[in-house]
């Protein structure tokens, strides 16, 4: 983590280092896809198509609450014989 000249902290979110307790309560698609080890725009599209709880905001920004993807991922992977 690196300080801006605004004060504001840039997070780069990896798989490796990823902390949902750290995550913001509102994520954007590309933190989201690190979450689910997928592209930001299969995020966008899985948004745009109901497959994923998500917010739009404005034509083209999609935003999702922390809770509900992980809601959905522990849904999956229980779906899927994995939890």
């Amino acid at each position: 983590m690196s300080d801006n000249t605004d004060g504001k902290e840039n997070i780069v979110y990896t798989k490796n280092t990823l902390d949902p307790a750290k995550l913001p309560h509102y994520m954007d698609a590309k933190q989201v896809a690190v979450l689910l080890a997928l592209a930001p725009q299969t995020v966008r599209k899985m948004a745009a198509h109901g497959e994923l709880p998500a917010y739009k905001v404005g034509k083209k920004l999609w935003r999702f609450r922390k809770n509900e993807i992980l809601d959905s991922k522990r849904w999956e992977a229980q779906k899927n014989g994995q939890a």
